[in-house]
């Protein structure tokens, strides 16, 4: 309001610029704000946006209105697409042009620019051409375009402009604008211009990884560049900016990653590899990078990628670039990352891939491997690998058992003993069976024939056809493929598979369903097989032989249903449209799932695979599969396995999918799926999941679309009089609670477009949670959801209104001895406390039950943990009233116990700072004087235990300012030696502003005792902190405020001032500090400089 009023009354620059101040310092991390969204109604930038455009000509005001708005764009997505819908981006770009030479106004423009890439669709927003002015803004500041040359950047605003435009790149999508590619958006060569800007910025480790992850991510893509000569510019000038970053910086993981990424990643590098000697740089690069300390997993599996595709053999020169990496040290590089991550699934699967690509064709670095252990290696990456790794694994053993030396090794050490009982499995894929087996005759002796490449000739039987499509499988998945011929293999297959009516013998039927699976394969990780045009009739044979064997064969069925998936993925749709095909198809497989679902799980992963390829082609056949399908993958039979529950994530995933893809076209068996899934391992598939799963997010999204179908009117809709209403409740609850929590994405997705769902939700749960009080999974559950979908204070608001508060703490009293459950409640409370009334708040008496709640657990860090973040909620209202009671009720105290007894926890340092530092902020001087006493050992302890983090020690740091203006807590912190701590904590975080403003004014209420009329001495090391944070933050006019002000303290004492005197540089800070805000620090400037020695002045 005040801004709108300086504005509308043509107020003057310096109204305009406090007030815009004020919008800022209310955003939380400012001053005494917390949690929560400050600005609900999505104008609020309409006066900042009016006092850009009246005010363009002020630098200041660009400077400061650019800043807020970046301020609170980073609070939330919200807040940055207020921004791009409130301040037309006309404006804000007309101004920064404007004051293009200013320093301040590039890099608040750039921060500001990079905050609102976060809002998707955000250049569609701005406009086509603005979008594109949007984009090159950036790139004439790293250009130098503005400000009269790119050395007078900064590296501040370089880093800025590097991570707006990696913002702008990484959120840009078809839609920004329609059809637009990124690169396209950039006025000349995009590639050179980041290059040149990460060359100029060499001295600054992030301006090196924003301009690589840029490379990566924008200017990374061959189809930026037309002409096949330039692509093999680009990709030179690349690579060896690349080396020079590397050399410039050796010890950074940042930079090694960021660089490793750009060559593993873009495509200039993975289709359009450079010449020879470009690839061999970057092999170099890659080796040397491996071999840095400390060892990092991303690095070794980006290095390890780098090093497999530059030794592709359909590289040109591919056997000489092989050659160069044995000699430059790429075997050592790879056994070494191998070595050191035995557990990291990714880096062995990585590992595996590349000694199979260094070794193919090369007998050095054959010998070179098998010296340096790779054989166990490898088997170590099988063991813990999955999938595909597996078969590189298995490939490169192959190729290094051509030495007899080292097929006798793997003889001796029982390694093809356990090859040869995993060929005993059923459930092993087609394509790694082929690739044992061949490793296992071969160390059998029996080589010769069974490598055989060359049809049968004549009247030629069974077993020479089966030795014929063994030899080429093997051939094919061990990438030696050279001397296949694909188009003769395909004939002979077709022949073997469609020649009787009743299909050919079990064993011949497997191997060409086999053969066919990899040749309907586009260049997967499991085969290097180039693209066959592919027909109907190719499948034709391959679902003939699975109606005539599968249902009684499983290995037949297994390879069939591979063939069939693969040849529907690779299959253009027109391809496929055939009326009778695809119904075919999915009748025959489904009976495949459904013979052999609850009895070998390799074929039913194989045939529900094919199944979801099917109905990717015609979702409207999902309806076909009601009834006796879902039956099967959601029910137990005689032998007591439930396809839901089997724990084979694969199979999990694919019952999810399908019987998603059956749910939203079958109302008819919702309630029976919702009965049987729920508590058939779906929650145990989520809760599975891991982070280096690539297929993770997927597998979420389609349990996604389970949850829509229904699961909400499931937990409306429940029967009173149902035996098992409550197991089916709790179910329901922990499905719905895991789902609401797993992602963002399935967050939203949950809460439906525009969050029209979220009110169904919250009186679903409330109900369930009314419904059974006695019940800790339904409660527990409950809290979680409510905490989940919490997102701004209209949700909260709205959970509130519908008594979600009310039963999150009668929870609370009712189940007060579960400690999981307690946790759990408190969590959801510190969540909630934004939208409750403090009426509400004052009459459940939450005060008082969560630190009963903490009194009852005090050996539980979780409950400590959350109770104490409950109470900063709590006391973040700012009701009077409740902060007194919490005193009152030994809130501090309780939380100050939990600090002792979790000294090592910085989470419990950084939740208890937080609360005592608002308990002490809005209580009165009695009040603070009860905190203190019983906190103050413990804060000092805390900061003292977590002085590395910056949130602890800015919490911390708080409570000691507002502590210390009590005279009696101010002579504890003393006797604590809390003052040689505030200066640790400055010199540790002197470059935070945030951190260093709040320890100057805690050192500004220390130092000094107005009762006693006393000040503390400063010794010179003391006074050098001061110095080098007010040389470091000459930009932040609140840090050198409180800097003034302490050092106007430390004058009373001529000691003090003997050693101010003493410091060249103090006088010239002083002066830079009034010229740079314009203002005189309420005369403390003046009175320090007329204090100094005259020499200085």
């Amino acid at each position: 309001e005040r801004l709108e009023r300086a504005v509308e009354t043509a107020g003057s620059t310096g109204q305009v610029v406090q007030a815009v101040s004020m919008v800022r310092e209310s955003l939380p991390g400012a001053g005494g704000a917390r949690d929560g969204i400050p600005f609900p109604d999505a104008g609020w930038p309409g006066p900042l946006g009016s006092a850009l455009a009246r005010h363009a000509d002020s630098a200041v005001v660009v400077a400061e209105v650019t800043r807020t708005l970046a301020a609170a764009a980073e609070l939330c997505e919200r807040h940055a697409s207020d921004v791009l819908r409130a301040v037309p981006a006309g404006v804000l770009l007309d101004a920064l042009d404007r004051h293009g030479s200013d320093g301040d106004v590039r890099r608040r423009g750039c921060a500001l620019l990079g905050r609102l890439s976060r809002v998707r669709g955000h250049l569609a927003i701005m406009g086509g051409k603005e979008a594109r002015r949007a984009v090159a803004y950036p790139f004439e500041v790293l250009d130098g375009t503005h400000g009269g040359g790119g050395a007078g950047v900064g590296f501040l605003a370089e880093e800025e402009a590097l991570g707006a435009l990696c913002g702008l790149a990484g959120s840009h999508s078809e839609a920004d604008p329609p059809g637009v590619p990124f690169w396209r958006m950039v006025d000349g060569d995009p590639a050179e211009r980041t290059r040149r800007a990460v060359e100029r910025c060499r001295r600054s480790v992030t301006c090196q990884v924003l301009g690589l992850t840029l490379m990566r991510d924008a200017v990374g893509d061959a189809a930026s560049i037309q002409d096949p000569e330039m692509r093999e510019i680009h990709a030179a000038k690349t690579v060896m900016m690349i080396e020079k970053a590397l050399k410039s910086h050796p010890d950074s993981p940042e930079l090694r990653e960021a660089a490793l990424a750009v060559l593993s990643t873009s495509t200039f590098f993975t289709e359009d590899w450079p010449s020879r000697i470009g690839r061999e740089i970057s092999i170099d690069v890659a080796v040397t990078a491996m071999g840095r300390l400390p060892p990092s997993p991303v690095v070794a599996c980006h290095g390890c990628r780098v090093l497999t595709v530059a030794c592709r053999p359909e590289m040109r020169d591919s056997n000489a670039s092989r050659a160069a990496a044995g000699r430059g040290g790429a075997i050592e590089a790879v056994a070494a990352v191998m070595s050191e991550f035995p557990c990291h699934a990714a880096v062995q699967a990585e590992g595996a891939a590349a000694l199979a690509a260094l070794c193919r064709n090369s007998l050095p670095n054959k010998e070179r491997a098998a010296g340096l252990g790779a054989v166990g290696l490898l088997e170590i990456a099988f063991d813990s690998a999955g999938g595909g790794a597996r078969v590189h694994a298995a490939a490169a053993l192959t190729s290094l058992s051509v030495d007899p030396t080292v097929m006798t090794a793997m003889r001796e050490s029982g390694v093809v003993g356990r090859f040869r009982d995993c060929l005993l499995d059923g459930s092993l894929p087609p394509a790694l069976r082929g690739v044992l087996e061949g490793l296992v005759e071969l160390a059998d002796g029996d080589e010769t024939a069974d490598r055989e490449l060359s049809p049968p000739a004549g009247a030629a039987g069974d077993g020479e056809w089966a030795r014929y499509l063994r030899a080429n499988l093997a051939a094919i998945v061990s990438g030696d493929d050279a001397m296949v011929d694909y188009a003769e293999l395909r004939e002979g297959v077709i022949g073997i598979l469609g020649g009787d009516a009743g299909g050919p013998p079990g064993a011949l039927a497997e191997l060409g369903c086999s053969v066919m699976a990899c040749l309907f394969v586009a260049g997967d990780d499991t085969s290097m097989v180039p693209r066959l045009v592919v027909q109907g009739t190719d499948v034709d044979c391959v679902l003939g032989t699975i109606e005539a064997r599968g249902s009684h064969e499983p290995g037949v069925a297994e390879a069939g249903c591979m063939a069939v998936r693969n040849f529907f993925v690779t299959a253009p749709v027109d391809e496929t449209a055939s009326e009778a095909l695809l119904p075919r198809a999915l009748s025959i497989v489904s009976d495949v799932a459904m013979a052999h679902g609850q009895i070998d799980l390799g074929t039913l992963e194989q045939a529900l695979a094919a199944l979801r390829a099917i109905l990717h082609h015609k979702a409207s056949l999902a309806s076909r599969l009601e009834g006796n399908f879902v039956s099967v993958i959601t029910s137990d039979s005689q032998t007591g396995l439930r396809p839901m529950a089997c724990g084979n994530r694969n199979v999990v995933y694919h019952c999810v999918s399908l019987l998603g893809s059956v749910l939203r076209g079958a109302s008819s068996i919702r309630d029976e799926y919702v009965n049987n899934t729920v508590s058939g391992g779906l929650v145990d598939f989520i809760m599975d999941a891991t982070a280096d799963d690539p297929d993770a997010q997927c597998q979420m999204e389609a349990a996604m679309g389970l949850v829509s179908g229904g699961l909400v009117d499931f937990i409306m809709d429940a029967n009173d009089d149902d035996p098992d209403a409550q197991c089916q409740m709790e179910a329901a609850m922990d499905l719905l609670c895991f789902l609401s929590g797993s992602s963002y994405k399935s967050r939203m997705a949950l809460l439906d477009k525009g969050l029209s769902k979220a009110t169904s939700i919250i009186k679903a749960v409330v109900k369930a949670m009314e419904k059974h009080p006695q019940s800790a999974p339904i409660q527990g559950c409950g809290c979680m959801v409510f905490y989940n979908i919490a997102l701004d204070n209209k949700l909260r608001t709205d959970i509130c209104e519908e008594g979600g508060v009310g039963q999150v703490v009668s929870s609370l009293s009712i189940l007060a001895d579960d400690a999981q459950l307690v946790a759990r409640a408190l969590l959801a409370l510190s969540n909630l406390m934004g939208g409750a009334l403090v009426d509400i708040l004052r009459t459940i008496d939450s005060a008082s039950i969560i630190i009963k709640a903490m009194k009852r657990h005090p050996q539980d860090l979780c409950v400590q943990v959350e109770g104490a973040s409950a109470l900063w909620a709590l006391s973040a209202t700012r009701d009077n009233a409740l902060n007194s009671e919490i005193v009152d009720l030994d809130g501090a105290s309780v939380i100050a116990s939990a600090m002792s007894q979790f000294i090592a926890s910085g989470k419990m340092h950084e939740k208890g700072l937080a609360a005592i530092w608002s308990l002490c902020s809005l209580v009165s001087n009695e009040a603070k004087e009860t905190v203190g006493r019983v906190a103050i050992n413990p804060v000092v302890n805390g900061l003292a235990a977590s002085v590395c983090s910056d949130q602890v020690v800015s919490n911390g740091l708080g409570c000691l300012k507002c502590l210390s203006t009590i005279s009696a807590i101010r002579t504890l912190l003393e006797e604590s030696g809390s003052i040689d701590l505030v200066y640790s904590c400055l010199w540790i975080h002197l470059q935070n502003h945030s951190v260093v403003q709040s320890g100057l004014a805690a050192l500004c209420n220390i130092t000094i005792n107005t009762e006693a009329n006393e000040v503390m001495l400063i010794s010179e090391d003391e006074l050098a902190i001061i110095v080098h944070i007010m040389r470091y933050h000459q930009n932040v006019q609140q840090v050198q405020g409180n800097a003034i002000q302490v050092l106007k303290n430390f004058t009373f004492s001529p000691e003090n001032l003997a050693i101010m005197g003493n410091d060249p540089h103090l006088p010239e800070l002083i002066r830079s500090a009034k010229a740079t805000h314009r203002i005189c620090f309420q005369g403390r400037a003046d009175d320090l400089l007329q204090l100094l020695p005259d020499r200085l002045q």
